[in-house]
């Protein structure tokens, strides 16, 4: 008893550092966002940098994750690039497979420069700089490393981040918001994006959702972990995204949301006591949503009025730009082979509009060779996990990631890409798990 009391002690001293960044970073983007308090990036990017330098590698990485979420409102570039460059120098050994492959994106990237005639070179090093951290963050093998902590990191941050949109959203929103929502012309992210005036946290209403799904995975997968009091919290999170989620009427949340519940009630146990505890927190979450959907009716309006847009089969008019993208591609043996990069491919095939479909934009962007690479990343942990027979609730959170990306992008906005890394850790937990039982 001794011993487990002094590692948990040891475990609360080796995050307290990142707690704390936590609740001030936090403080200071409230301040900013809701006070109005001005707030120059060289002072965010300094206040995160310092943590950063004084904090071991195993704490810079949960200072990390908990950055995530908040990027879309934080100089992101200068400070993923300080935390990129400050993890290599805290890693003592060379992760051989990671540089290889980063050093192939970055020739990639620099070559299709060449072709650009904007200077798109800023945006090149941010995508060099988020990539890099996929890389590195997805193949990281230190075992001291608390992948459920990550997961707890992540969804904190995320909540965070949804309540200050959601509240800034509200802030601007007309008076007949709700008649807007019910046919579908008000959703939040999209009124912060256009009303966002210098830096502040725009999320977007898909991204948004996006950032909600993997939330619930990683909740879900929590909740089956944890016991008492810690799953009442796991379960109001979920509820908090789904209402979230709600608000942005995001079609793809939808169809995700129901295909990782599904996944959720075939990884649960066939025991009697498993049944019902899976059944009791599902209803909880049911009748909880389903009250506050009578109660606002305006929102189921909504929801229904974009299932049923006319633009529903076309996906909003991507289909038709996939086709476009795909067809100038494949007519140059450049673009086929290097693609086309990530910072100007839109330039280079003189196309208005992103490609919204994550496996499509890497193709696109860095040819065939940088997606095979890029593809055989993505795919390692999970037929590593496979190989280890870990069991499906751990699969949700990457699966969340990878269904979800294939209605937006993944490589830019730079950002997206990053879950993926909750993804690995959720993958990497049940790998520990199986580890411990043999």
């Amino acid at each position: 008893m001794k011993r487990i009391s002094l590692n948990m002690q040891k475990n609360d001293e080796r995050i307290n550092i990142v707690i704390m960044y936590a609740i001030l970073l936090s403080m200071l983007v409230s301040f900013r966002d809701l006070a109005g308090l001005a707030i120059s990036k060289s002072i965010i990017t300094i206040f995160c940098s310092l943590f950063m330098v004084f904090s071991s590698k195993e704490q810079l990485i949960y200072i990390i994750v908990f950055t995530i979420p908040f990027l879309s409102g934080l100089p992101g570039t200068y400070i993923m690039l300080i935390a990129l460059l400050l993890y290599l120098i805290k890693q003592k050994n060379i992760n051989v497979l990671a540089t290889t492959v980063f050093f192939c994106l970055i020739l990639l990237e620099l070559f299709s420069l060449m072709f650009v005639d904007n200077n798109c070179l800023i945006n090149s090093i941010q995508y060099l700089v988020f990539i890099g951290h996929l890389l590195y963050l997805s193949t990281e093998n230190d075992k001291n490393i608390d992948n459920t902590l990550c997961l707890r990191f992540f969804n904190t941050a995320t909540i965070i981040v949804c309540s200050l949109i959601t509240v800034m959203a509200m802030k601007t929103a007309p008076d007949n918001w709700k008649v807007l929502f019910s046919n579908g012309w008000f959703r939040v992210g999209d009124t912060q994006m256009e009303e966002a005036t210098g830096m502040v946290l725009a999320l977007n209403a898909n991204s948004m959702a996006y950032f909600c799904i993997v939330g619930i995975a990683d909740a879900l997968l929590l909740l089956n972990k944890s016991k008492g009091r810690f799953r009442a919290i796991y379960l109001l999170e979920i509820v908090a995204f789904i209402g979230f989620a709600v608000m942005t009427n995001s079609r793809s949340f939808i169809v995700v949301l129901l295909l990782v519940l599904v996944l959720y009630s075939l990884s649960q146990s066939t025991s009697l006591k498993s049944i019902i505890l899976t059944v009791i927190a599902f209803l909880i979450c049911g009748l909880i949503v389903w009250n506050f959907l009578g109660n606002n009716q305006f929102l189921i309006e909504g929801i229904l009025g974009r299932l049923n847009d006319s633009t529903m089969h076309s996906a909003g008019g991507r289909t038709s730009l996939f086709i476009e993208y795909l067809t100038l591609w494949s007519s140059n043996i450049r673009t086929v082979f290097f693609g086309a990069g990530v910072s100007g491919y839109s330039e280079v095939f003189q196309l208005k509009g992103s490609i919204h479909n994550g496996t499509m934009q890497i193709l696109i962007c860095t040819g065939c060779f940088g997606a095979a690479m890029l593809y055989l990343m993505i795919v390692r942990p999970i037929y590593r996990a496979k190989v280890l027979k870990v069991r499906l609730q751990y699969y949700l959170p990457i699966i969340s990631v990878i269904a979800f990306t294939q209605t937006i992008q993944f490589l830019n906005p730079c950002f997206l890409m990053l879950p993926y890394i909750i993804g690995v850790y959720a993958l990497k937990e049940g790998e520990n798990e199986k580890c411990h039982i043999l």
